[in-house]
């Protein structure tokens, strides 16, 4: 299998569509606390968002391809007055995962970010996401806990 990396342009954000609800639909498989359903949003306002943020140029997205079937994507936003970046998606698709394609995007934001003089990169994971591992590798640690409640 060879994959091919590319830079995602606003025009092509509504590829990531199905990615997007599958992330989701992994998030409510994994999540401790299932009481939320993922998406929060509807997928097509988070299209349009990354379409938006690479538009306007704080946005940045790669995609792997094999052949015509996406098999993952990294997204990040750069803050470029606060210094700050942001690892806003990463997926690989199921039949991907294991074969270092998370590490490889995550390689090339890891060096994005540090080109583009960020000083701290955020992201967020679900508690119950085995990623957290994964992202402890890359020296991510917890800073913050957001706390929900249904209403």
């Amino acid at each position: 299998m060879e994959l091919t990396y590319r830079m995602l342009q606003a025009a092509e954000a509504a590829c990531l569509k199905e990615s997007l609800l599958g992330l989701g639909q992994y998030h409510n498989e994994i999540a401790e606390n299932r009481e939320y359903i993922y998406p929060t949003v509807d997928v097509s306002v988070s299209v349009e968002t990354i379409a938006s943020g690479i538009r306007e140029g704080n946005m940045l997205a790669r995609t792997a391809w094999d052949g015509d079937t996406l098999a993952g994507f990294c997204v990040i936003g750069l803050d470029r007055a606060g210094r700050v970046g942001e690892l806003k998606y990463l997926y690989t698709a199921e039949e991907y995962r294991g074969m270092g394609l998370g590490g490889t995007l995550t390689d090339w934001a890891m060096e994005t970010f540090a080109k583009a003089g960020m000083e701290r990169i955020d992201l967020r994971v679900v508690i119950g996401n085995p990623a957290v591992g994964f992202y402890e590798k890359y020296d991510f640690a917890p800073r913050i806990l957001v706390m929900s409640k249904k209403i």
